[in-house]
């Protein structure tokens, strides 16, 4: 038998960390990095099912928790008064009858929509806030179980795009820390040796992003949209190429095509994009085959609803409401973005 030698980009070229210093292969990886790649090991088998098995699992985990919210959120019980019934069997309907969550109601209600019985098996519970990109900052509560799954579902989009971790990551953005880290951040950290990363913030001018780039060489790219635009033109009238870069990803802002068309033109690269939202979590990936999207089914429950509030067919635009699967500190359900 011949062996070959293990793919630039991929899951087989990754160097998975050991929690043991005197075991080093196979890695024994520590309990959150073991329970990511134990996520990860399901995520590689669901992604695979059907439309309506999705949806009987998915409906299996809507059932505790709107028991939960019913139960322990001050604003469900009183929203869903005389339309939910806990004793009842969860039906696709009965889902679909709850009203929405607007953001404005998020914002306004942030204490009656936390939980007053957060599981303590659920781990330690942090505040996060939204960048207040769209101008109106959200609060929720969040859990070590929702950070598992966001931590399993980055390393997804890594294995999909077949990304080698072992480069150097670049991040030009707002709301995290800037300067020079160890590795690629909370979903490889002990789990997955990788590269450096570098974090810019956003509100540097395109030139001296360019400069910063040039500067620091790195493999991939993460910015916003508007943000990758506007450094692809002013590299393209000034002459500036980036030889190492391998991929740019984006998120925050939608991406339309004439700025993936434009890095493929100037730069080369391919543009992988990502859905989220600081207060869901994960919502789409982009696919590794196509420049369409796949929504996170594990992780949260996705509809795409006309100004009926029905759901839209294929090829229709509409509203993304969202359910949030594994936050019980601040369960959003049926949440309107």
């Amino acid at each position: 038998m011949t062996l070959r030698e293990p793919e630039a980009g991929g899951p087989a070229a990754w160097k998975y960390q050991s929690a043991l210093p005197d075991v080093i292969w196979p890695a024994i990886p520590s309990g959150d990095g073991a329970t990511s790649l134990g996520i990860l090991l399901q995520l590689e088998s669901t992604q695979w099912l059907s439309p309506d098995r999705l949806l009987e699992f998915q409906m299996s985990q809507l059932e505790p928790l709107l028991r939960h919210a019913f139960s322990s959120v001050p604003h469900y019980r009183q929203a869903w008064s005389g339309l939910y019934d806990p004793k009842a069997p969860l039906t696709r309907e009965r889902f679909s009858s709850l009203p929405h969550l607007t953001r404005r109601e998020l914002q306004e209600n942030f204490d009656a929509l936390k939980s007053e019985r957060i599981p303590p098996a659920h781990g330690s519970v942090a505040e996060a806030r939204s960048s207040g990109s769209t101008g109106s900052p959200v609060r929720v509560l969040k859990t070590r179980v929702t950070q598992l799954m966001w931590n399993a579902f980055t390393l997804r989009d890594h294995l999909w795009h077949r990304r080698d971790l072992r480069g150097k990551l670049a991040a030009i953005r707002h709301g995290v820390p800037t300067g020079e880290f160890a590795g690629w951040g909370a979903a490889t950290h002990g789990v997955i040796a990788t590269g450096p990363s570098v974090v810019l913030g956003v509100r540097e001018d395109i030139d001296a992003q360019l400069r910063w780039l040039q500067e620091q060489r790195p493999e991939y790219l993460l910015t916003y949209p508007s943000n990758l635009a506007e450094l692809v033109r002013r590299s393209q009238e000034l002459g500036v190429r980036f030889a190492e870069l391998r991929e740019a990803r984006t998120l925050g802002e939608v991406l339309p095509e004439e700025v993936r068309q434009l890095c493929r033109t100037v730069w080369g690269l391919p543009v992988a994009d990502m859905y989220s939202a600081e207060e869901t979590g994960y919502i789409a990936l982009q696919c590794p085959q196509h420049e369409h999207y796949h929504a996170q089914s594990e992780g949260a429950f996705v509809e795409i609803l006309d100004e009926q509030g029905r759901a839209c067919s294929p090829g229709e635009i509409g509203r993304v409401v969202v359910t949030t699967l594994h936050n019980f500190a601040t369960p959003l359900v049926r949440y309107e973005l």
